[in-house]
């Protein structure tokens, strides 16, 4: 039996840690989705930086937190900038990197809470704020219906105060073939799913809108 004695110091060491992970995790997502939406390998971003490949590598697997310096470099490579705005709440690239490691588990479930979670952090903002939280392109998921749903719900988001939307947004990749349900489950059907936001049918995803407003 292995005794673990819990005290003050090691209480605020493990926070310390969750939070350095926590950046870690952030700023993989961000450059991830950067370098994807740029259509850019990491050979070409380590090029046009002067960063080596190994470290960008290392940044994007959340292994290794770059300074801010550093971040806004390989950024400047896919064509964007850090900008810093003071928030609390996870945006696209954080809320699709999180959606990605729950589809790769086959998690149903844990991808809709992020998935809802997100429509939240939208629906509490207003302006500058939600503007920001959706500028940055989400990684792709490994599931169509979540690229897409994530495309939608912002755009539900933006639409409804008459912000501009990111041009991610109208990627063809985040438009199904198919009107296809969100939600899964043995009641729900293309024809029993009723109040489906304009942006939602735009995509071709199929929720209710009471699913949001109770996120």
């Amino acid at each position: 039996m292995t005794l673990q004695i819990n005290t003050p110091r090691s209480r605020m060491g493990l926070r310390i840690r969750k939070h350095q992970e926590a950046k870690m995790t952030e700023a993989a997502a961000i450059l991830r989705a950067a370098r994807a939406s740029a259509g850019l390998s990491q050979a070409e971003v380590a090029q046009r930086s002067g960063i080596d490949k190994s470290t960008i590598s290392l940044i994007e697997s959340g292994r290794r937190s770059p300074s801010v310096d550093k971040l806004d470099r390989l950024l400047h490579a896919t064509g964007r900038r850090l900008g810093i705005y003071p928030t609390t709440r996870a945006g696209a690239a954080e809320a699709g990197a999180s959606i990605r490691e729950h589809v790769a588990d086959a998690d149903h479930e844990a991808a809709l809470r992020v998935f809802l979670r997100y429509s939240d952090n939208l629906g509490a903002t207003k302006g500058v704020e939600r503007v920001m939280l959706a500028a940055i392109a989400p990684v792709y998921t490994g599931s169509d219906v979540w690229d897409a749903a994530l495309a939608a719900v912002t755009r539900y988001w933006l639409e409804r105060d008459g912000l501009p939307e990111p041009s991610w947004v109208d990627e063809i990749t985040r438009t199904l073939q198919e009107p296809t349900p969100l939600i899964v489950n043995r009641w729900s059907s293309a024809r029993s799913i009723r109040n489906v936001p304009g942006a939602f049918r735009r995509h071709r995803i199929l929720v209710d809108e009471a699913t949001l407003q109770s996120a």
